[in-house]
């Protein structure tokens, strides 16, 4: 047997059976590297909708000489045309915000409120809360005010 004559009957044999009473078009798709089918045209619209049939998917039905790309047989383009998945929603990058601009007197009363004893997360609130409240309030003042909020918090 030559090579052609076993392509021939290799091609045959690879081709899904069909029922010669079945007078609507029944389509087999290769899923997943595997035969699956036969399909109708609401299963094939599900397929395409899905992303599982694509224009390059391998198809065939009853009279085709082999298995060909979906896109090139007409009804099947057309529900890949008419059922295509819509383009999901590019996101769009999220761009931080620019860093607010930290208080000239922030890190010196920090630091100040460290060398007293007073460190952690809350001493920073305190002095981030009273800058924001007093913005052009002075350094003294500030230190101040933030110990006597202490010494009231005791």
């Amino acid at each position: 047997m030559g090579y052609k004559s076993l392509f021939s009957a290799l091609a045959k044999a690879s081709r899904p059976s069909t029922t010669p009473s079945s007078t609507k078009v029944q389509t087999y798709v290769v899923i997943n590297g595997q035969q699956a089918g036969p399909f109708t045209k609401t299963e094939l619209q599900q397929l395409v909708k899905k992303g599982l049939l694509l224009p390059d998917t391998y198809v065939w039905e009853a009279g085709f000489a082999g298995w060909v790309y979906a896109h090139t047989v007409p009804h099947i383009n057309k529900l890949l045309i008419l059922n295509a998945p819509s383009e999901r929603k590019k996101k769009t990058p999220v761009v931080p915000k620019p860093a607010k601009a930290e208080h000239p007197l922030r890190h010196e009363l920090v630091a100040a409120m460290a060398q007293l004893g007073f460190k952690g997360a809350a001493t920073a609130q305190a002095v981030d809360e009273l800058l924001a409240a007093q913005p052009d309030i002075t350094s003294s003042a500030a230190l101040k005010q933030l110990l006597q909020s202490c010494q009231n918090h005791s």
